[in-house]
């Protein structure tokens, strides 16, 4: 079962709020959670206020192979978890690392 960590919209018309959760990725926006991990109010202008996390469980959710949402992750850094980049960037570094220009057309020829 894949788990996303995303969030659901709770607020009311004109004052959003929203449950930061993990959940299976299939179910829709507003659908059963697996876990609540905290909560994000973005009309507080308190900063302090405005974002709640359980870090313990959203690090496990992590380790076990969940994967966040953009706006989730956004939100998770600013909270101070650690989010590890994706195994797709070490590919891209390893294509940086290959020779260009005249020597590596040779190369390649014999």
């Amino acid at each position: 079962m894949a788990v996303r960590i995303r969030l659901t919209r709770i607020g009311r018309k004109d004052a959003p709020f929203y449950r930061i959760g993990a959940y299976d990725s299939r179910a829709p926006r507003n659908g059963k959670c697996l876990e609540f991990l905290g909560w994000y109010n973005p009309c507080n202008g308190d900063e302090d206020n405005q974002l709640r996390v359980k870090l313990e469980r959203v690090q496990h959710w992590l380790s076990v192979g969940a994967l966040p949402t953009h706006k989730t992750g956004i939100l998770l850094k600013k909270a101070g978890v650690v989010l590890h980049k994706p195994k797709a960037a070490k590919a891209k570094k390893e294509k940086a690392a290959k020779p260009k220009g005249k020597k590596a057309k040779k190369q390649k020829k014999s």
